[in-house]
C-alpha cells in the first residue's frame, strides 16, 4: 500500500519509508520511494533493516537520523547503483555488503555521491566498485566509520579517473583482511582518518594528511605524498615519486619502507621504526632531511641517498663528506736526510662521498667549508735521525708540526690534527720529512692502523 505523498509534506520529508506503513510512513521499501521520488526530494527512511538493491537517482538524497547509522537502527543491506549525470546523498545509513559491493558508481556520467555519516559493514565483498570514466565524477565520503569484517576483501577498488575524498572517517579492520583496496586512475585524498587497510597504487595520485593509514603500496608512475601521518610500510615500484613531511612508519621486522629502482622518495622530518637490518630498503633513489631510525645499529640501503638522517637523536647525514685511509704495507728508504715523503694512504677503511683518491693520497673537498684533518705517520729503522716534521698541505696552506726523536729510539710515530679552510675541488695530501739521517733510509710502517689519514666537512 502506498500513501499520496502530500499527507507527509508536515513530516521530516515527503517520502518516508519505514518497515510498516503504520509507522507513519508512505512507503516500505525504499526502492518503490525512490520510483516515485523526483529531483530535489529526500527520502526519509525510519528503523529497520532493508534488504535491497536500489538504482539511486540524481538529485534524490537518502537520509536517517545521523546517530542511526552507528546504533545501527537503519541498515541497507544490498547494493546501490548510480549510473546517473547529478548529484546525490546517503547520510545517517548503515550500508552493509550482501555479496556484491554496497555501493557501484559506474557508467560514463558524471555522477556525484556524497556518503555523510553512514557505517560502512563489510561483511562478505568489497565495499565499493567506482568505475565510471567520466573525469568529473566524485565520491565523497565524510565523517563515516566502518569495519572489515571477514578476510579477502577490501574497502574499496577505484578505477574512475573521478575525485576521491576520505575526510574524518575511522574505517577499522577486525578481521585483518590483507586484501588492498586498490586505485588505478587519477586521484584519492585521505584527510584526518583512520584508515586501517591496506592502499594499493598503480599510477594514480595519492594524498594523505593528519590520517592513519595501514600499508601503501604504490607502481607504475604514481605520484603519492603525505603529511602528518602514520603508515605500517610504504611500498614502491615503477617511475613514481612520493614525498613526505612529519610522517612515521613502523615496518616492524619488515623495511619500514623499500624504495623500488625508479622511485624517488623524499623524507622530510620523518621517522622510521624496524627492527630489520635494513629499516629502509631498496634500489630507487632517497631524498632525507632530518629522518629518524629507532635504532643505530639498522642501515639504509637504496641505492642513491642524500640527505640526514638521525639515530635516537644524533645527526648523521649520509653524504657528509668524511673518509679515513691507511698504508696497507711499509715504505722502505722514504726519507731521512731531509726530504720530503708524500705518504699514500693506499686502502680507505671508508670514504662517504667518494672524495678520497687512495692512488694518489688526496683528498678532493666536494663543497667550500672548515675540513678537519688528522695524520698519523710511524717512522721506523731510524739510526741517527734528530727531528721529524708532519705536514697537511692544502690547496690554501700548509699546517705542520715539529718534533724530536726519542734519543736512542728506532720507531716513533707523529701526529697532527688541524682545521683547514677550503673551496670547492682544493685538495689535501699528508707527508713527513726526517732529518740528521746520512740519507733517506728510514721506513713508514704500514702495519695495520700505523700510518693513517682522515677528515671530514665541519662546518
Amino acid at each position: 500500500m502506498v500513501v499520496n505523498t502530500a499527507d507527509n509534506r508536515y513530516g521530516v520529508a515527503q517520502l518516508i519509508v519505514a518497515p510498516t506503513l503504520a509507522e507513519g510512513a508512505n512507503y516500505t521499501t525504499i526502492a518503490s520511494a525512490l520510483t516515485a521520488a523526483s529531483s530535489g526530494q529526500t527520502i526519509f527512511i525510519r528503523p529497520g533493516t532493508y534488504t535491497e538493491n536500489l538504482t539511486l537517482k540524481a538529485g534524490v538524497n537518502l537520509t536517517a537520523f545521523d546517530c542511526d547509522a552507528f546504533t545501527p537502527n537503519v541498515t541497507i543491506v544490498g547494493k546501490c547503483s548510480a549510473t546517473f549525470a547529478g548529484a546525490a546523498s546517503i547520510s545517517g545509513i548503515r550500508l552493509q555488503t550482501n555479496s556484491d559491493y554496497l555501493l557501484e558508481i559506474s557508467g560514463t556520467e558524471a555522477t556525484v555521491i556524497d556518503l555523510i555519516n553512514c557505517y560502512i559493514n563489510v561483511t562478505n565483498n568489497t565495499a565499493i566498485n567506482y568505475t565510471t570514466t567520466s573525469v568529473s565524477a566524485f565520491l565523497g565520503i565524510n565523517s563515516c566509520a566502518g569495519n572489515l569484517t571477514n578476510t579477502g576483501i577490501a574497502y574499496f577498488v577505484k578505477s574512475s579517473p573521478g575525485r576521491f575524498f576520505i575526510l574524518s572517517c575511522r574505517f577499522r579492520n577486525d578481521a585483518s583482511s590483507t586484501t588492498a583496496s586498490t586505485i588505478s586512475n587519477l586521484g584519492l585524498d585521505i584527510q584526518t582518518s583512520w584508515f586501517l587497510n591496506s592502499i594499493t597504487n598503480s599510477g594514480a595520485s595519492v594524498q594523505i594528511n593528519n590520517s592513519v593509514v595501514f600499508n601503501l603500496t604504490t607502481s607504475n608512475a604514481a605520484t603519492f605524498s603525505a603529511q602528518n601521518s602514520s603508515f605500517s610500510t610504504l611500498t614502491t615500484a615503477g617511475t613514481g615519486s612520493g614525498q613526505f613531511k612529519n610522517c612515521s612508519f613502523d615496518g616492524d621486522t619488515a623495511p619500514g619502507i623499500s624504495i623500488g629502482a625508479g622511485t624517488t622518495v623524499t623524507l622530510d622530518n620523518c621517522y622510521v621504526q624496524s627492527s630489520n637490518t635494513n629499516p629502509i630498503t631498496g634500489a630507487g633513489t632517497l631524498v632525507l632531511n632530518q629522518v629518524g631510525l629507532s635504532t643505530a645499529t639498522g642501515t639504509i640501503n637504496p641505492t642513491t641517498i642524500t640527505g640526514i638522517v638521525n639515530y635516537t637523536g644524533i645527526s648523521r647525514s649520509l653524504k657528509q663528506p668524511l673518509f679515513e685511509a691507511v698504508l696497507s704495507s711499509s715504505q722502505t728508504n722514504k726519507t731521512g736526510a731531509g726530504a720530503e715523503y708524500v705518504v699514500i694512504c693506499d686502502t680507505e677503511i671508508f670514504d662517504q662521498g667518494a672524495n678520497y683518491n687512495n692512488g694518489t693520497g688526496v683528498f678532493t673537498a666536494p663543497v667550500t667549508g672548515r675540513y678537519l684533518f688528522t695524520g698519523k705517520i710511524w717512522v721506523t729503522g731510524c739510526t741517527v735521525a734528530s727531528g721529524n716534521q708532519i705536514g697537511i698541505s692544502t690547496s690554501n696552506r700548509v699546517y705542520y708540526t715539529i718534533n724530536q726523536r726519542p734519543a736512542s729510539a728506532s720507531d716513533f710515530t707523529c701526529t697532527l690534527t688541524t682545521i683547514a679552510d677550503m673551496d670547492a675541488a682544493d685538495t689535501c695530501s699528508m707527508s713527513i720529512i726526517v732529518t740528521g739521517e746520512a740519507g733517506s733510509t728510514d721506513d713508514i710502517l704500514g702495519s695495520g692502523a700505523a700510518t693513517n689519514f682522515c677528515g671530514q666537512l665541519i662546518a
